[in-house]
């Protein structure tokens, strides 16, 4: 495991005194990533955004980096400018670790001790050490008698003001003193509970508060679909709200259209996350499906609303109908025999298809074809249309199942008169067909 060297005073002086406690977390995080990736020094935007959710700060507090003169931008992210002054590159990392394998592979110190007998080569107690770049700088001397331990100092506790909520809901300081422990400044913010709003503002407290409950939404809904939690951690840290939400939705749209038998895989949602993938074609966001199933259900109340304004039409034309038809002493099943009459096997013209029908009744051997005015009686009575007068006869007489029909051509004006007549005069009338007609 490679480590990494930290000057004693390096919050003391130079730019690190001027930089905020979320730029030194930065740093520090990054500089860790550094060594645990060997990368010499170099940091791309997936190390940036890893460090800064390791101690739950943002990722842009790297600017002010920038601006002390710590990171330089390069074009695969940034570069720690100090990082290889203090510590091992990676090639004199691996260049140590062969020795140390070389050496092992060798037989180690005992050999080499039995060497050193026959040469007077002093031994390794006596010889001075030093470090991966070569500089010698301390000699080490085998301890004569058993070391003591050195004591550790004991936290002490230090009294602090105890921050609570007055009656309106506003934080004040307490008058009332209890003993804490020091906090610890690479503690994140989201563990350090109470103790870490005790320092901040109300208005500070409240944006905490929001962005805490936020993370919290988004790490449920993440491990809903099946992303471990501290993967879920990492994302709600380094991501917006809006920005997870919003590929969430696009992740249950597309696993909608994709059923169940071939389902989404929980890194797929992740790395649409980290990707910022763009949204599919023909994606709608929620607020434009809320709208289009509101049109839809407008449209559809329209559409049942009218057909049901056609279908009352639909009732009082029946209705009419029926009652002008009893009117005329006629019936509705006449009228379905007359339309398929009119229909089958040629179309008859217009002035029979739009006319009225009354079919011989038990032993009766005529009917009537009823025209609703004298325009189209006198239409269907000239002379072009003898023919289609014989093809009528012959049809009533196939479909009433008559050897012969007398069929006679009237308008309704004529009947209603005739149908208001004595009996014995309409019934006389009634009973023969119309030769001046025929």
């Amino acid at each position: 495991m490679p480590w990494v060297k930290v000057p004693s005073d390096r919050y003391d002086h130079g730019p690190f005194s001027e930089l905020s406690q979320g730029a030194k977390l930065l740093f520090n995080a990054a500089e860790c990533k550094i060594a645990a990736n060997f990368s010499d020094g170099e940091i791309t935007p997936t190390t940036l955004r890893l460090a800064a959710a390791n101690v739950d700060v943002k990722p842009e507090i790297a600017d002010e980096l920038v601006n002390a003169g710590l990171w330089e931008r390069t074009s695969t992210g940034w570069r720690d400018v100090d990082y290889l002054t203090r510590n091992p590159s990676r090639e004199q990392y691996e260049a140590f670790q062969a020795s140390r394998h070389e050496n092992g592979r060798k037989g180690g110190r005992p050999r080499r001790a039995a060497a050193r007998a026959d040469t007077n080569e002093p031994a390794d107690s006596e010889k001075p050490r030093g470090n991966l770049d070569g500089n010698h700088e301390v000699t080490y001397t085998e301890p004569t008698e058993k070391a003591v331990p050195v004591p550790v100092p004991v936290p002490v506790p230090v009294p602090v003001p105890v921050a609570v909520r007055d009656n309106m809901g506003g934080i004040i300081t307490s008058p009332i003193r209890k003993a804490t422990t020091p906090r610890d400044p690479m503690m994140p913010v989201h563990a350090r509970g109470e103790s870490a709003k005790r320092d901040m503002t109300q208005q500070e407290v409240a944006a905490l508060t929001i962005t805490e409950h936020s993370q919290h939404e988004s790490v449920a809904q993440l491990t809903a679909r099946g992303i471990t939690n501290d993967a879920a951690r990492v994302l709600a840290a380094t991501h917006t709200p809006d920005h997870i939400a919003r590929h969430i939705d696009i992740y249950d749209c597309e696993q909608a259209q994709r059923g169940s038998d071939d389902p989404l895989s929980p890194g797929w949602l992740r790395n649409r996350i980290v990707g910022d993938w763009p949204t599919p074609p023909g994606y709608a966001d929620p607020d434009e499906r809320v709208a289009c199933a509101a049109a839809h259900e407008r449209l559809t109340t329209e559409r049942r609303s009218a057909a049901a304004r056609r279908e009352g039409e639909s009732a009082v034309a029946d209705a009419a109908n029926t009652n002008r038809l009893n009117g005329l002493g006629l019936t509705a099943a006449d009228q379905a025999v007359w339309s398929g009459m009119i229909q089958t096997p040629t179309v008859l013209p217009s002035p029979f298809r739009g006319a009225l029908f009354y079919a011989p009744k038990g032993r009766e051997n005529h009917a009537a074809v009823i025209f609703s005015d004298t325009a189209s009686l006198e239409h269907a009575l000239r002379p072009d249309h003898r023919k289609t007068r014989k093809t009528s006869e012959g049809r009533i007489a196939t479909f009433c199942q008559r050897f012969f029909v007398q069929v006679r051509y009237i308008d309704t004006a004529t009947l209603r008169a005739e149908l208001e007549r004595p009996i014995e005069s309409s019934s006389s009338d009634r009973a023969g067909p119309d030769e001046d007609n025929r």
